[in-house]
């Protein structure tokens, strides 16, 4: 393999222009780092690992990652940081996990102050959307500690990078899917709280997709209840019990196992669109209970955020773009290949 400075020789710059942009560093001419890029490409090049190895593990880095206890999305979250801290362990990088209660400001204040105080240099963290906690961000940020938001982001902050929903994108792409399954008709949405503005944000896209391309289907109604099994289940039992003539249901991130046991349940035929994860519904959306599976890669957010934390401490390589969107899937029953 070629060496940096023949890298250098052959792109007619110095060694220190090539390490920047193999980097991903400022300070480099954008035409001189895509001709950089291309002649790497050209080359096959990659990094020594063996060295990179070496270099991360004398740093002992410490990072921490906060997650929403109960929340079942974040369980799909958890198995991508699992992933993720198996690896990170060959390099020397130890992993701190921090379970806090849903939307709870204090609680991940909190989180957040044990992590700092446990030595880690980095936290992996869904913000919400709180001026102490933007603040909280800004002010590790200046302590050395960096941050890297997932599932949701908090903006105008010091954050390092978001990965995670666009959920515009997700709320259009929903809102087409019910089209293409009924053309019309009618649609009830459950909804999980709107503590923040994933839920809002999505279901407003939805509903001005639907009232542009699909205007015959009219929401019936819309019920926003706590994110747990036995409130999913209730919401929709009562929803389908005083409207009779409702044929689509959206169920967007909530209790979705006790909602589609008042599917079930229900006297006539529903038509179930479920934004969640895919493995505990694969049986139900085998056998018809769900239509579809609308999910956002949340491995991704995950692996990503650290694998991003790892690159920019023990490799020196910041990220080379501010957010990192997720992929918004389509699953229904003849293409569920493994769980997520």
């Amino acid at each position: 393999m070629l060496t940096i400075k023949e890298i250098a020789q052959i792109a007619g710059v110095s060694r220190g222009t090539v390490d920047r942009v193999i980097n991903n560093r400022e300070g480099v001419n954008p035409q001189t780092a895509e001709r950089i890029r291309q002649i790497l490409d050209s080359l096959n090049y990659s990094p020594n690992v063996a060295g990179q190895s070496l270099a991360a593990r004398k740093k002992s880095l410490k990072f921490g990652v906060i997650l929403f206890n109960g929340v079942g999305f974040f369980s799909s979250i958890e198995n991508g940081i699992q992933r993720k801290c198996k690896e990170l362990a060959d390099y020397g990088v130890t992993v701190f996990l921090r379970y806090i209660d849903y939307n709870d400001v204090n609680s991940l204040l909190n989180a957040m102050e044990e992590l700092k105080e446990a030595g880690v240099c980095g936290i992996v963290m869904p913000p919400l959307a709180d001026t102490q906690v933007a603040d909280q961000i800004d002010r590790y940020y200046e302590s050395g500690i960096r941050t890297v938001t997932y599932y949701c982001d908090i903006e105008h902050t010091k954050r390092l990078a978001y990965v995670g929903i666009d959920n515009c994108e997700c709320g259009r792409v929903i809102g087409n899917v019910m089209g293409l399954i009924a053309p019309s008709g009618a649609l009830a949405v459950v909804s999980g709280r709107w503590t923040n503005s994933i839920h809002p944000e999505r279901i407003k896209s939805c509903v001005e997709k639907m009232n542009k391309d699909y205007p015959a289907i009219h929401i019936v109604d819309h019920i926003v209840c706590d994110e747990d099994e036995i409130s999913a289940y209730n919401a929709v039992t009562k929803l389908l019990a005083e409207h009779s003539d409702i044929n689509l249901l959206l169920l967007n991130d909530l209790g979705s196992k006790g909602a589609l046991r008042a599917v079930r349940e229900a006297p006539y035929p529903v038509r179930v669109i479920l934004h969640d994860r895919i493995s505990p519904f694969r049986d139900e959306l085998k056998q018809g209970t769900v239509s579809v599976i609308i999910t956002q890669q949340p491995w991704v957010m995950g692996e990503l955020p650290l694998d991003i934390l790892f690159k920019y401490f023990a490799l020196g390589v910041s990220p080379a773009r501010d957010s990192y969107l997720t992929d918004v899937d389509i699953k229904v029953g003849e293409n569920i290949r493994y769980d997520l």
